[in-house]
């Protein structure tokens, strides 16, 4: 496996994990499940009745779990797509500028 594949399968893994527990602390503050959050990203799949599910599932809340994963990946290999063309990557001005165009996309 590459550096640079290690590297994304890393990045995407991280956010990922930020993503999926703070979906579940806003579900929490909003007195809701925890799953509810994660589960709503299942509607790709299944639909609006995905956002109503509020119980930890294999069909919601792991398709929701995998989307998730699947969207930190594309957004970390495009990060790092672009982190790589740049003329000089180590420089903390351009990782910053990149990493807020990234988000602006998202």
């Amino acid at each position: 496996m590459s550096d640079s594949t290690r590297q994304i399968l890393i990045i995407s893994a991280v956010s990922s994990l930020a993503v999926t527990a703070m979906a579940v602390v806003c579900g929490r503050v909003e007195g809701q499940s925890g799953w509810r959050p994660i589960n709503a990203i299942s509607h790709i799949a299944w639909g609006r009745k995905a956002a109503q599910k509020n119980l930890l599932t294999a069909r919601y809340t792991g398709m929701g779990l995998l989307l998730n994963g699947v969207a930190c990946g594309f957004w970390a290999w495009l990060y790092r797509y672009c982190r790589r063309s740049m003329h000089s990557p180590d420089s903390f001005l351009l990782s910053v500028g990149s990493g807020v165009a990234i988000s602006a996309l998202a």
